[in-house]
Protein backbone atom coordinates (compact mmCIF):
# COMPACT_ATOMS: atom_id res chain seq x y z
CA UNK A 1 0.00 0.00 0.00
CA UNK A 2 1.33 3.45 -0.93
CA UNK A 3 1.76 5.90 1.92
CA UNK A 4 -0.16 9.16 2.03
CA UNK A 5 3.07 11.12 1.43
CA UNK A 6 3.87 9.12 -1.71
CA UNK A 7 0.36 9.71 -3.05
CA UNK A 8 0.69 13.44 -2.46
CA UNK A 9 4.14 13.49 -4.06
CA UNK A 10 2.84 11.68 -7.12
CA UNK A 11 -0.04 14.11 -7.43
CA UNK A 12 2.28 17.11 -7.23
CA UNK A 13 4.66 15.68 -9.83
CA UNK A 14 1.80 15.22 -12.27
CA UNK A 15 0.53 18.77 -11.74
CA UNK A 16 0.99 20.83 -14.93
CA UNK A 17 3.29 23.80 -14.47
CA UNK A 18 0.69 26.16 -15.88
CA UNK A 19 -2.24 24.70 -14.00
CA UNK A 20 -5.12 27.02 -13.28
CA UNK A 21 -6.44 27.75 -9.82
CA UNK A 22 -9.44 25.53 -10.52
CA UNK A 23 -7.21 22.64 -11.51
CA UNK A 24 -5.17 23.05 -8.33
CA UNK A 25 -8.35 23.12 -6.28
CA UNK A 26 -9.65 19.96 -7.97
CA UNK A 27 -6.35 18.18 -7.42
CA UNK A 28 -6.29 19.14 -3.75
CA UNK A 29 -9.80 17.73 -3.39
CA UNK A 30 -8.70 14.49 -5.04
CA UNK A 31 -5.69 14.25 -2.73
CA UNK A 32 -7.97 14.70 0.27
CA UNK A 33 -10.21 11.86 -0.94
CA UNK A 34 -7.16 9.65 -1.41
CA UNK A 35 -5.93 10.49 2.08
CA UNK A 36 -9.30 9.51 3.55
CA UNK A 37 -9.30 6.27 1.53
CA UNK A 38 -5.80 5.35 2.71
CA UNK A 39 -6.80 6.08 6.32
CA UNK A 40 -9.84 3.80 5.98
CA UNK A 41 -7.72 0.97 4.52
CA UNK A 42 -5.15 1.34 7.29
CA UNK A 43 -7.90 1.17 9.91
CA UNK A 44 -9.31 -2.01 8.33
CA UNK A 45 -5.85 -3.58 8.23
CA UNK A 46 -5.28 -2.79 11.91
CA UNK A 47 -8.58 -4.45 12.80
CA UNK A 48 -7.63 -7.74 11.16
CA UNK A 49 -6.61 -10.61 13.51
CA UNK A 50 -2.90 -11.24 13.91
CA UNK A 51 -1.73 -14.00 11.62
CA UNK A 52 0.45 -16.59 13.35
CA UNK A 53 2.87 -18.56 11.16
CA UNK A 54 1.95 -22.28 11.20
CA UNK A 55 5.56 -23.24 11.91
CA UNK A 56 5.39 -21.44 15.26
CA UNK A 57 2.67 -23.84 16.46
CA UNK A 58 3.80 -27.12 14.91
CA UNK A 59 4.86 -28.67 18.26
CA UNK A 60 1.73 -27.72 20.21
CA UNK A 61 -0.31 -30.75 21.20
CA UNK A 62 -2.58 -31.84 24.04
CA UNK A 63 -0.83 -30.99 27.31
CA UNK A 64 -1.40 -29.81 30.85
CA UNK A 65 0.21 -28.71 34.12
CA UNK A 66 3.64 -30.28 34.52
CA UNK A 67 4.29 -30.60 30.78
CA UNK A 68 7.45 -29.14 29.30
CA UNK A 69 9.28 -28.76 26.02
CA UNK A 70 9.09 -26.96 22.70
CA UNK A 71 5.33 -27.38 22.45
CA UNK A 72 4.83 -25.56 25.75
CA UNK A 73 7.14 -22.74 24.63
CA UNK A 74 5.17 -22.33 21.41
CA UNK A 75 1.91 -22.36 23.37
CA UNK A 76 3.23 -19.64 25.68
CA UNK A 77 4.36 -17.54 22.71
CA UNK A 78 0.92 -17.81 21.14
CA UNK A 79 -0.90 -16.92 24.36
CA UNK A 80 1.47 -13.97 24.96
CA UNK A 81 0.22 -12.32 21.75
CA UNK A 82 -2.84 -11.29 23.75
CA UNK A 83 -1.87 -9.39 26.90
CA UNK A 84 -5.36 -9.88 28.30
CA UNK A 85 -4.85 -13.67 28.17
CA UNK A 86 -1.18 -13.95 29.17
CA UNK A 87 -0.01 -10.62 30.64
CA UNK A 88 3.15 -12.17 32.12
CA UNK A 89 4.26 -13.31 28.62
CA UNK A 90 6.81 -15.66 30.18
CA UNK A 91 8.20 -18.26 27.76
CA UNK A 92 9.83 -20.87 29.99
CA UNK A 93 8.94 -24.13 28.26
CA UNK A 94 7.28 -25.32 31.47
CA UNK A 95 3.50 -25.59 31.97
CA UNK A 96 3.14 -24.04 35.41
CA UNK A 97 0.53 -21.92 37.19
CA UNK A 98 0.96 -18.90 34.90
CA UNK A 99 0.39 -20.98 31.76
CA UNK A 100 -2.55 -22.75 33.38
CA UNK A 101 -4.20 -19.40 34.14
CA UNK A 102 -3.51 -18.16 30.61
CA UNK A 103 -5.06 -21.29 29.07
CA UNK A 104 -8.12 -20.80 31.29
CA UNK A 105 -8.52 -17.23 30.00
CA UNK A 106 -8.14 -18.49 26.44
CA UNK A 107 -10.81 -21.14 27.03
CA UNK A 108 -13.23 -18.62 28.50
CA UNK A 109 -12.65 -16.16 25.65
CA UNK A 110 -13.32 -18.89 23.07
CA UNK A 111 -16.36 -20.32 24.92
CA UNK A 112 -14.72 -23.72 25.47
CA UNK A 113 -14.98 -24.20 29.25
CA UNK A 114 -15.08 -21.81 32.21
CA UNK A 115 -15.31 -23.93 35.36
CA UNK A 116 -13.86 -27.01 36.96
CA UNK A 117 -10.34 -28.41 37.13
CA UNK A 118 -7.79 -29.58 34.52
CA UNK A 119 -8.39 -33.17 35.63
CA UNK A 120 -12.21 -32.99 35.50
CA UNK A 121 -13.63 -30.56 32.95
CA UNK A 122 -10.29 -29.78 31.29
CA UNK A 123 -10.38 -26.18 32.53
CA UNK A 124 -6.74 -25.11 32.40
CA UNK A 125 -5.34 -27.86 30.19
CA UNK A 126 -5.00 -28.09 26.41
CA UNK A 127 -7.43 -30.83 25.48
CA UNK A 128 -8.76 -31.66 22.00
CA UNK A 129 -11.24 -28.73 21.84
CA UNK A 130 -8.74 -26.17 23.13
CA UNK A 131 -6.06 -27.54 20.81
CA UNK A 132 -8.42 -27.22 17.85
CA UNK A 133 -9.05 -23.55 18.71
CA UNK A 134 -5.33 -22.92 19.03
CA UNK A 135 -4.44 -24.63 15.76
CA UNK A 136 -7.22 -22.72 14.01
CA UNK A 137 -5.37 -19.50 14.89
CA UNK A 138 -2.15 -20.99 13.58
CA UNK A 139 -3.62 -22.14 10.30
CA UNK A 140 -3.04 -25.81 11.16
CA UNK A 141 -5.64 -28.59 11.12
CA UNK A 142 -7.29 -28.82 14.53
CA UNK A 143 -9.68 -31.73 14.04
CA UNK A 144 -8.90 -34.67 16.27
CA UNK A 145 -6.47 -32.79 18.46
CA UNK A 146 -3.37 -33.56 16.43
CA UNK A 147 -1.75 -32.78 13.11
CA UNK A 148 0.77 -35.64 13.24
CA UNK A 149 0.23 -38.81 11.21
CA UNK A 150 1.64 -42.27 11.97
CA UNK A 151 3.28 -44.52 9.40
CA UNK A 152 -0.03 -46.32 8.73
CA UNK A 153 -1.74 -42.98 7.97
CA UNK A 154 -3.97 -43.14 11.06
CA UNK A 155 -3.91 -40.02 13.27
CA UNK A 156 -2.73 -40.51 16.84
CA UNK A 157 -3.02 -38.31 19.89
CA UNK A 158 -2.90 -38.54 23.64
CA UNK A 159 -1.85 -36.87 26.87
CA UNK A 160 -0.78 -37.74 30.40
CA UNK A 161 -1.65 -36.44 33.85
CA UNK A 162 1.03 -37.01 36.48
CA UNK A 163 0.50 -36.63 40.23
CA UNK A 164 2.44 -35.58 42.19
CA UNK A 165 5.04 -33.89 40.00
CA UNK A 166 7.50 -33.19 42.83
CA UNK A 167 8.47 -34.54 46.23
CA UNK A 168 11.10 -36.35 48.25
CA UNK A 169 12.57 -39.75 47.36
CA UNK A 170 11.17 -42.32 47.24
CA UNK A 171 8.43 -40.57 45.28
CA UNK A 172 5.36 -42.57 44.31
CA UNK A 173 3.58 -41.11 41.29
CA UNK A 174 0.41 -41.93 39.41
CA UNK A 175 0.35 -41.47 35.64
CA UNK A 176 -3.00 -41.40 33.90
CA UNK A 177 -2.48 -41.97 30.18
CA UNK A 178 -5.25 -40.98 27.79
CA UNK A 179 -4.69 -42.38 24.31
CA UNK A 180 -6.45 -42.12 20.94
CA UNK A 181 -7.85 -38.63 21.54
CA UNK A 182 -8.27 -38.49 17.76
CA UNK A 183 -10.83 -41.34 17.90
CA UNK A 184 -8.87 -43.24 15.25
CA UNK A 185 -10.14 -46.67 14.25
CA UNK A 186 -6.69 -47.93 13.28
CA UNK A 187 -4.31 -50.01 15.36
CA UNK A 188 -1.43 -48.24 17.13
CA UNK A 189 1.07 -48.79 19.91
CA UNK A 190 1.74 -46.06 22.46
CA UNK A 191 4.75 -46.10 24.77
CA UNK A 192 5.02 -44.65 28.26
CA UNK A 193 8.59 -43.86 29.32
CA UNK A 194 9.11 -42.83 32.96
CA UNK A 195 12.48 -41.31 32.13
CA UNK A 196 14.57 -43.06 34.77
CA UNK A 197 15.86 -45.96 32.71
CA UNK A 198 13.16 -48.37 33.84
CA UNK A 199 11.22 -50.55 31.40
CA UNK A 200 9.09 -48.66 28.92
CA UNK A 201 5.39 -49.45 29.24
CA UNK A 202 3.72 -50.57 26.00
CA UNK A 203 0.09 -49.45 25.51
CA UNK A 204 -1.49 -51.16 22.49
CA UNK A 205 -4.58 -49.78 20.75
CA UNK A 206 -6.67 -52.42 18.98
CA UNK A 207 -7.98 -51.69 15.49
CA UNK A 208 -11.66 -50.77 15.52
CA UNK A 209 -11.59 -49.09 18.94
CA UNK A 210 -12.57 -45.70 17.45
CA UNK A 211 -12.62 -43.90 20.82
CA UNK A 212 -10.24 -42.63 23.46
CA UNK A 213 -9.08 -44.89 26.29
CA UNK A 214 -7.54 -44.29 29.69
CA UNK A 215 -5.17 -46.34 31.80
CA UNK A 216 -3.49 -45.43 35.11
CA UNK A 217 0.04 -46.55 35.95
CA UNK A 218 2.01 -46.17 39.17
CA UNK A 219 5.74 -45.70 39.39
CA UNK A 220 8.32 -45.14 42.10
CA UNK A 221 11.29 -42.80 41.75
CA UNK A 222 13.98 -43.84 44.21
CA UNK A 223 16.76 -41.48 43.15
CA UNK A 224 16.95 -37.70 43.37
CA UNK A 225 16.72 -36.04 39.97
CA UNK A 226 14.51 -34.50 37.28
CA UNK A 227 12.70 -36.94 35.03
CA UNK A 228 10.67 -36.53 31.84
CA UNK A 229 7.62 -38.78 31.61
CA UNK A 230 6.78 -39.21 27.92
CA UNK A 231 3.76 -40.75 26.22
CA UNK A 232 4.51 -41.31 22.53
CA UNK A 233 3.13 -42.92 19.39
CA UNK A 234 4.69 -42.43 15.98
CA UNK A 235 5.87 -38.82 15.85
CA UNK A 236 3.38 -37.67 18.47
CA UNK A 237 4.45 -37.18 22.09
CA UNK A 238 3.18 -35.62 25.30
CA UNK A 239 5.42 -35.09 28.30
CA UNK A 240 5.48 -34.03 31.93
CA UNK A 241 8.37 -33.31 34.29
CA UNK A 242 8.80 -34.97 37.71
CA UNK A 243 11.26 -33.48 40.20
CA UNK A 244 12.51 -35.79 42.95
CA UNK A 245 14.24 -34.04 45.83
Amino acid sequence: MKTVSSVVAFALLTLPLAASADQVSDLQAQVKVLQELVAQLQAKKAALPVSIPPSSCAAITTMGPGSSGTGVSQLQQLLARDSAIYPEAKVSGYYGSLTLAAVQRFQVKNNIVSTGLPSTTGYGRVGPKTLAAILAQCGLPGQGGTSVITTNSDPVGGFIQVSPISGSAPLYVSVQATINTTASCGAATYTLDFGDGSAVQQIPLTAGTCQSAQQTYTHTYSTVGTYAVVLAAGQHSSSATVVVQ
